[in-house]
């Protein structure tokens, strides 16, 4: 057998190996979201427990079976069996078309597969490490945690394709350090050798790689493809070749001119397009844009001082200049994009817009930075700000779902003058009112919240057959400001779907309008066949419309098929797969094998071991997708939450594994100890918007650091779990042990799955609250184990 020779390589490669780990989820959750829409961006949590459990399932099977592995020979190869691995999932996520089970099952097979071998990686080197189990565990806990803040440095240098690449890299350095450890002299060259690899692939793989899933994804490329292309940890952009064709418009009224004209069309993660004209020489040469719906708020106020939240190409800024203001803040997420507009030429010369003194833009997150200013807003525009992948995820995405929900929009409300007006635009339909019912619904509530009396006087909406525009004032509209919308109306022939002193133009929109309170809202929302009840920070999912109960009822029928509904059917088909792959891939990867470690085992042990594992599983996987939400909101974006959320976890966790050992835990201790997890749980879920509320004007840095805080106290004692449940049986009889690990992993794959439905269909703390219930259920299986353990 192979003995270790140098433990700081050894202690290196594992690092370097968990850091891959969580790196590699992050990594392919970003990934995805481009590629897929949001569809399939969450399941990679999932994919990640089902191969590292079974990974370490199969080591303790094999060992079992045949003796010991050799440490050297297995450590190096699954190494660089992880790093081939890696290559292959890349290779089929930018390549495989996601349109069919046999496909999805083909992406999530080789997603899974980097994963399982990572998991052979880290158990032999956890169980069978040279050096002290604290300072083992201590690389792996650093590792680990450390992997999911090199995402965001990574990401703001490099794409998604070339972080993976460079996961896989990492994988071959961490196969090296195994093979020095053991007194192997093919290191050195290894390291060569990569630093070769690192030159050719990150100056070559991004420009084709990219122009592959530009050609694959684009709705709006045209011959030749992307002329530029960049990517961070928000999103991919693509920025297309020049072309003259007519004039583009979100919703063009009747009488709108057709002329052609030179124009690019910005992407967005592969779906969301948005047009940047090429800068007419003047002003006046915008005139076009009065014909758009989305502008419809300009004949109301055009002068003094207006917000654009969400750049885009610039249209949004081409327009209120056209239409006189002479102060002009735009708040755009992205630095690519404001970069584009003001920095990387020809393309801040070709949109002309971002290099006017009256433009002044900021990079942060729209909400945020309303939150924390002082400054006051004749109009504030946001129109069509998502990607189209978020409107079709609706449920499942992780996109700017923040800056749709009532406490958004109450920043927003309060960021105006007394006579200003926000306005929004989105998709409209005279056959399904949907998403325009929720908007009105979201504008009601926020208006509520503020103490308004009578929403309804306070807000106006006009459409076209397929784009809509909510203009709200926090106080009622004069007469003389209705009579220029209408006016504007009449002209471009708009519907008028609401206004003050006139029914809506269809029930369900009267119904949400004549609501006189809070309570009355929702009792008349709720009601309704789709979902329109107003989106909070509880239940962000604005962009979800569809009901789990109407989802067979809406396959047939082809009006509610249509569009965003049409988008969200489409990822509760997905959802469904997801889950019957990974629950075949649970039966054959965790459940069969670990089975035949239960011959000969006591009847109640095996079902108390199960029932305590399964709960365990299934009560992380709630607790820890509930985080990831409620973060989601307060951090601004995404991937921030997800690392930063993964970082907390996994290091208050890991802490919460190594007290575990000092204590006996007495039926007392237990009872204290589930109590007292179950109790920080529920504090989190109902009072966190505390935190939120008084933080949410601060910087990242220390919103992200607040986020840490509130998450390490449940964490740290949710880690007490597993290694608690591991002596427990153990002192038993250390045969069942594979099983209890499957039990775990199967509850914690498919208990992803559920706990997004949850938040989608009750509120993302009725999700966390969940968690703390199945802790608190966890009395009963532990108390069981205790009465049977010997453990002193």
């Amino acid at each position: 057998m192979t003995e270790v020779r140098s433990k700081p390589y050894y202690l290196a490669s594992l690092f370097l190996i968990c850091a891959c780990v969580l790196l590699m989820q992050i990594s392919f959750t970003r990934l995805l979201s481009i590629m897929y829409f949001y569809h399939l961006a969450f399941i990679s949590i999932s994919l990640a427990m089902l191969g590292m459990t079974g990974g370490a399932i199969g080591v303790y099977l094999y060992e079992r079976k045949h003796g010991q592995m050799d440490l050297g020979k297995w450590l190096t190869g699954s190494c660089y069996a992880f790093s081939a691995a890696t290559m292959l999932a890349l290779m089929t996520i930018t390549s495989v078309d996601v349109q069919s089970l046999a496909a999805l099952v083909l992406l999530i097979t080789a997603m899974v597969l980097p994963y399982l071998i990572a998991g052979v990686a880290i158990s032999l080197a956890l169980t069978r490490s040279p050096c002290r189990i604290g300072l083992t565990y201590a690389a792996d806990l650093i590792g680990a945690s450390l992997g999911c803040l090199f995402a965001l440095v990574l990401f703001n240098i490099f794409s998604p394709v070339n972080v993976i690449i460079v996961i896989s890299l990492l994988g071959i350095v961490a196969g090296g350090c195994f093979s020095k450890s053991v007194g192997n002299p093919v290191f050195s060259k290894l390291l060569s050798i990569m630093g070769l690899l690192v030159c050719l692939i990150l100056t070559q793989a991004e420009t084709e790689v990219f122009q592959l899933i530009t050609r694959k994804t684009s709705h709006y490329a045209v011959a030749g493809g992307a002329e530029y292309t960049d990517s961070n940890s928000y999103s991919h952009i693509a920025l297309m070749n020049s072309r003259v064709s007519p004039y583009f418009y979100w919703g063009a009224s009747d009488d709108a001119p057709k002329t052609p004209y030179e124009q690019r069309f910005l992407e967005i993660d592969g779906f969301a397009g948005t047009p940047m004209y090429k800068y007419p020489g003047s002003l006046e040469g915008y005139d076009f844009l009065r014909y758009d719906i989305t502008n419809h708020a300009y004949s109301l106020r055009n002068k003094g001082d207006a917000a654009i939240i969400g750049v885009g190409g610039g249209r949004d800024i081409a327009a209120a200049l056209h239409f006189g203001f002479t102060n002009v803040r735009v708040v755009e997420l992205n630095p690519i994009i404001a970069n584009l507009l003001t920095k990387i030429e020809p393309y801040a010369s070709y949109a002309g817009v971002g290099l006017n003194p009256n433009v002044h833009i900021v990079v942060d997150d729209g909400r945020s930075w309303f939150s924390r200013t002082q400054e006051k807003f004749d109009l504030i525009q946001m129109s069509m700000v998502d990607t189209f992948a978020a409107t079709g995820a609706g449920d499942f995405t992780f996109s700017e779902s923040g800056l749709y929900t009532v406490e958004g929009w109450v920043h927003f409300l309060r960021a105006l003058k007394p006579d200003g007006v926000f306005t929004l635009s989105r998709w409209y339909s005279p056959v399904n009112v949907n998403e325009t019912g929720r908007m009105i619904s979201v504008a009601v509530a926020a208006l509520q919240k503020m103490g308004v009396e009578n929403p309804r006087d306070s807000i106006y909406v006009s459409a076209t057959p397929f784009m809509g525009t909510l203009i709200i004032r926090p106080t009622p509209f004069t007469a003389e400001d209705l009579a220029k919308l209408d006016a504007e109306a009449a002209a471009r022939h708009y519907n008028i779907v609401a206004r003050p002193g006139q029914p809506a133009i269809n029930e369900t929109i009267e119904g949400v309008l004549a609501a006189k309170t809070p309570e009355e809202l929702m009792a008349f929302t709720k009601k309704q066949p789709l979902d329109m009840t107003p989106a909070t920070d509880d239940r962000p999912f604005f962009f979800n419309q569809l009901k789990p109960s109407q989802f067979f009822y809406s396959i047939a029928d082809k009006q509610i098929s249509d569009g965003v509904i049409g988008g969200n059917l489409r990822a509760t088909k997905a959802m469904l797969f997801i889950v019957m792959v990974s629950l075949a891939l649970v039966v054959g990867l965790l459940v069969i094998p670990a089975y035949s470690s239960l011959k000969g085992i006591s009847r109640p042990l095996a079902l108390t071991g199960s029932k305590y594992f399964l709960l365990i599983g299934l009560a992380f996987m709630f607790v820890e997708i509930g985080m990831i939400q409620r973060m989601s909101v307060f951090l601004g974006h995404p991937v921030y939450s997800l690392a930063i959320v993964l970082f907390s976890l996994i290091i208050s966790t890991g802490l919460g594994s190594l007290i575990s050992d000092r204590f006996t835990f007495s039926s007392k201790q237990i009872v204290i100890w589930l109590v007292g997890t179950s109790s920080l749980i529920v504090l989190f879920g109902l009072f966190t918007h505390i935190p939120v509320e008084l933080f949410q004007t601060y910087g990242l840095l220390v919103r992200a650091s607040i986020a840490v805080v509130t998450i390490a106290g449940p964490a740290l004692l949710m880690g007490f779990a597993f290694p608690l449940g591991l002596r427990m049986v153990n002192s038993i009889d250390e045969r069942p042990t594979p099983w209890f690990w499957g039990m775990n992993g199967a509850a914690g794959v498919l208990g992803a799955s559920l706990a997004v439905v949850s938040s989608m269909s009750l509120s993302i703390t009725s999700t966390i609250l969940i968690g703390a219930a199945l802790y608190l259920l966890l009395l009963w299986p532990a108390l069981q184990l205790r009465r049977l353990a010997p453990l002193k």
